[in-house]
This record gives C-alpha cells, sequence and structure tokens, in this order.
C-alpha cells in the first residue's frame, strides 16, 4: 500500500511540470490573440473616430453656414437689408441651406405682417422674384412654395376689398357661365368655345373642386361639355373671373379652369403642407410677380 501510495503522488509530482508548461504556452498564445484583436480594435475605432470626425467637420461648416445667412435673413423683410437676403437664397451652399434660408425668410414675413408693416413695393418685388426662381428651379422644395405663399398674402395686404355687406362663399351664390368671345390663340386649336364665370363679392376658395362641383356654375358647364361632347366638338375654355373676391388658397389642386382673371382680390394663401401639384403651382409662381391689382394666370 506504501508503495502504491508513493507511485501515485511520485506520479502526479512527474507530470506537473508538463502539465504547467503546457498552461504556460497556451497563457503565451492567448496573450498573442488578445493582443492582436486589440490592435484590430483599436484600429477600427480609430478609423472610425477619424470618419466621425471628418463628418462633424462638415456638418459644422454647413451648420455654420445656416448661421451665418440666420443672422443675415433676420433683417427686416420690408426695411431693407434685401441684398443679403436674395444673395442668401441665389447662391445657397446646400440644398439643406437652402430649405433653411426660404423657411426663415417665411418667418420673417409673418413677423412683419404681426408688426402690421406694410412691405416696401419696390423691395419686396425683388424678394418675390428670388423667390419664383428658386421655386421654379427647385420645384420639389416645399419651403420654396410655402415662401411663396407668404409673399403673395403680404404684398396683397395693401389691396381694399370693398366690403359693404358680409362676404359669403362664391359658391353658394347663384351665378351663371356666360360665352365669351375670343380664346388665346396658343390654345384656340384645343377648345371649341370660350366660357367665363363672373364672380364678385364673395369669398372664392382656389382648392375646393368639390364646392364648385356642386354649384349651379359646374351644372351649367358640365352641360356645355356634354353638348359639345356629342357633337364632335372640343371641350370649352372656361376662365373664372373674380372681382373684388376673397381668394383663399392651401395648396391642393385647383378649381377645374383653363385661367383666372383677379381684378381687385385679396389673396389670403397659407402655407402649403406639401409641394402643390403643377396648376397650384403655376397660380403661385405667376401671382409673386405680377400685378395683384390686375392679374391674368392662364393654366393651359
Amino acid at each position: 500500500m506504501t508503495n502504491k501510495s508513493y507511485e501515485f503522488f511520485s506520479s502526479e509530482e512527474s507530470m506537473a511540470p508538463t502539465s504547467t508548461s503546457q498552461r504556460l504556452a497556451t497563457l503565451e498564445q492567448d496573450k498573442k490573440w488578445h493582443w492582436t484583436a486589440l490592435t484590430v480594435a483599436a484600429l477600427a475605432v480609430g478609423g472610425w473616430c477619424g470618419w466621425l470626425t471628418t463628418q462633424f467637420m462638415w456638418v459644422n461648416k454647413d451648420m455654420s453656414s445656416i448661421k451665418e445667412d440666420i443672422g443675415k435673413i433676420k433683417q427686416k423683410v420690408a426695411d431693407g437689408g434685401l441684398g443679403t437676403i436674395v444673395s442668401s437664397l441665389e447662391h445657397p451652399a446646400s440644398p439643406q441651406q437652402l430649405a433653411a434660408n426660404l423657411s426663415l425668410v417665411t418667418s420673417q414675413i409673418k413677423v412683419d405682417r404681426a408688426e402690421g408693416k406694410a412691405p416696401d413695393p419696390q423691395k419686396i418685388v425683388r424678394l418675390s422674384s428670388a423667390v419664383k426662381e428658386v421655386a421654379v428651379a427647385n420645384p420639389d422644395v416645399t419651403e420654396a412654395w410655402q415662401a411663396a405663399a407668404q409673399l403673395i398674402t403680404y404684398r396683397s395686404q395693401t389691396s381694399h376689398l370693398d366690403e359693404k355687406n358680409p362676404m359669403n362663399y362664391c359658391v353658394n351664390q347663384p351665378y351663371k357661365i356666360e360665352m365669351k368671345p375670343d380664346i388665346p390663340a396658343a390654345v384656340r386649336s384645343n377648345y371649341t368655345a370660350a366660357y367665363a364665370a363672373d364672380l364678385s363679392n364673395c369669398i372664392f376658395v382656389l382648392h375646393d373642386q368639390a364646392g364648385f362641383e356642386r354649384s349651379q356654375a359646374a351644372q351649367q358647364y358640365g352641360e356645355m361639355q356634354r353638348r359639345l361632347h356629342a357633337a364632335g366638338g372640343n371641350p370649352p375654355y372656361l376662365i373664372f373671373l373674380l372681382r373684388n373676391v376673397r381668394v383663399i388658397y392651401r395648396g391642393g389642386q385647383p378649381v377645374t379652369a383653363a385661367a383666372f382673371e383677379f381684378e381687385n382680390c385679396l389673396f389670403e394663401f397659407q402655407e402649403p403642407a406639401s409641394v402643390p401639384p403643377p396648376r397650384g403651382r403655376k397660380v403661385l409662381s405667376d401671382l409673386l410677380v405680377a400685378d395683384l391689382q390686375r392679374v391674368a394666370v392662364p393654366l393651359v
């Protein structure tokens, strides 16, 4: 028993150095892998930090440029400093900066309207021209059409409607569509006859197609269309003649018409929540630079 016990313990002791050597070798190998992994991780983190620093520098540069333009555009639209504002719209550093500049113009117009400041006609027309150029060149930028709507409303506030009696909505008034003698030469071949819906002293919602379709005029217009179609003719050329009318527009598709003619109208346009459809953009862009006392807006 004694010998066997001795052999048992002596055998364990003889194995110990070999086991320890293996463990040390394994630890050394693991250490190498750990250092390799740490090196790769450090390089990856360093590269990511470098990329992040580059992105931050670009964002910071863009934000600095936007902040610089904010300082310019905060000048009063009605009072002056117009050159820097127009320059900021015509030469933006990025699409984001353009949208920010347009939003600031819209906000500043709201402030001037709230303060009761009357627009300087020459200066506001120059700003309107710049906004029109931006909107036409960037039709998918919602902020351009929001600025356009605010500018039209701002310019229109100098109009004075003759409101002897409270105004009702135009679609609720009885009015007829009557034949008009001429069709514009550019589109004459596309229409058989011209008709005009003459509206005055009422509130016209430019985008209320459903309301128009319920009106007496729409029923008459539909009957004309059916008669002309049955006779093999082209559709009628319909013009809305609006005199001394409060015109409201919030975006959306304008009422079916070939043209609008406005005389002594007050335009109360709200900022569209999204880019208006092509006909809506045509109305906004034409009104931006027109004489709002008397203006025709062809849509075909």
